[in-house]
This record gives C-alpha cells, structure tokens and sequence, in this order.
C-alpha cells in the first residue's frame, strides 16, 4: 500500500492510503484517485461524506464548477476506467 500526500482547501496536509491498481492526484486541491477496475463510473463524496455515482466517465457542469471553483463542495473523486487484466 502507498500513501498520497496533498493540501486541501484549507491547506492542511492530508493523506489517503493507495491501494494496488491505484494513483492519485489533485485537481483544484480535489484528490482525484483513478482505479484500474471497472466498470466505468465516478463515485463523488462530498462535504459531509454523502457519495454519489455517475455512469461513465464525464461529470456535469454543476459539480466540474464546484471544484474548480474550490468551493468545497465535492471532496473526493473516484474515477474507475475498467481496464481489464493487468
């Protein structure tokens, strides 16, 4: 298992713990952490923890705004390709 370092928000350091297939990165100071396992969807967590799945890979313009606006409102996002095989 890896760990990712990043800033929030706030600029308080922060870490998520990888698991293999995994990478992260930040978009906005929004930990982005892409999954090599399908099928392809993006789960958000907002702020609270609430989690919501879109089908496919594209979010709408409502939640690409709140993070590149750096409201807050969206906290984390998993993107899961659906690679197959290794």
């Amino acid at each position: 298992m890896r760990t990712f370092h990043f800033y929030d928000l706030d600029g308080e350091e922060c870490s998520l713990d990888l698991d293999p297939g995994t990478m992260a990165f930040t978009t906005c100071q929004t930990p982005v952490v892409a999954h090599r396992s399908g099928p392809q969807r993006i789960e958000i967590t907002r702020a609270g923890g609430s989690r919501n799945i879109v089908e496919g890979l594209e979010l709408d313009a409502g939640i690409s705004a709140a993070i590149f606006e750096r409201s807050g409102a969206v906290q984390r996002l998993d993107v899961f390709f659906g690679f197959e095989g290794g």
